[in-house]
């Protein structure tokens, strides 16, 4: 799933778009937040299904491949992400 950012800050119109469907709409008539952040939230946004697919991809060679153990703490950290991103116990 490829998710990109389509529109512009000049015309305070940025979407994230999958597939020809529009998936959010950032608000840049804000305020409150610089162009710079919201440029960067929007490439965030972008970026999720890729992100996520890196860290279920990370977690299975972690917990089958590696042969090392994660860092005390960080197992708990990279499953609740996980979990937070799908929604369901990963």
């Amino acid at each position: 799933m490829t998710w990109t950012i389509d529109g512009s800050l000049a015309l305070q119109n940025l979407d994230i778009i999958s597939n020809g469907t529009r998936i959010c709409m950032l608000d840049c008539d804000n305020d409150t937040a610089s162009d710079y952040e919201i440029a960067a939230a929007a490439r965030l946004i972008a970026a999720a299904p890729d992100l996520l697919a890196a860290l279920v991809e990370l977690d299975a060679w972690a917990m089958n491949e590696s042969g090392a153990a994660y860092p005390e703490g960080t197992f708990e950290v990279v499953r609740d992400a996980i979990v937070k991103a799908i929604g369901a116990a990963a």
